[in-house]
């Protein structure tokens, strides 16, 4: 775990500016993940069950990332009680302690983890870059991904269409982008 975190960290600093959107096949692959809560708990995927899970992953020394923070903040106040969660995974060596004040120091309202010596996520999530945005499905499934900065547009263009009169997002409302 710790070769492949440093290898991946190193890799994200040389590509912290990406900015590629990509999407994944409505029925994409099953995914799970496991980070370290700043509640000294594991938190996966499993938790977030019924719900569409945004996983944002970022760094405090990542320009971009720290951009796109207000826009994660505006969706979430928006769409958190639509059956919708944002998790904000901190893809640094910090304590929580360290977390917990750039959470302050960032005004991050929606949940964060942490990587940690426990962490593990499927292959699927590959990280292309920080910051980096996963939308997962209700039934668990890799459905979207950007690379670089999301906003709160393209995050509503993307899952709204999706909402069903004000009921939660379901799997069976996908569709290819």
């Amino acid at each position: 775990m710790k070769k492949m975190y440093c290898t991946i960290k190193a890799a994200l600093i040389f590509c912290c500016i990406a900015s590629s959107v990509y999407a994944a096949d409505s029925n994409g692959p099953t995914v799970n993940f496991k980070f370290n809560g700043l509640d000294g708990n594991i938190h996966q995927l499993a938790d977030y069950k019924g719900k569409w899970v945004i996983v944002n992953f970022w760094a405090t020394w990542c320009g971009p990332c720290i951009r796109e923070i207000p826009e994660l903040n505006q969706f979430y106040h928006k769409y958190r009680d639509r059956g919708i969660e944002i998790l904000g995974v901190n893809y640094e060596e910090l304590t929580p302690t360290q977390t917990k004040l750039a959470l302050n120091e960032f005004k991050i309202d929606y949940g964060v983890l942490h990587i940690g010596e426990e962490s593990e996520m499927s292959e699927a999530m590959i990280l292309k870059g920080l910051p980096t945005t996963f939308v997962i499905s209700p039934d668990a499934r890799l459905v979207k991904t950007w690379a670089g900065p999301v906003t709160e547009i393209e995050l509503q263009d993307y899952l709204l269409p999706k909402l069903q009169s004000g009921s939660r997002l379901t799997a069976g409302s996908m569709e290819r982008t």
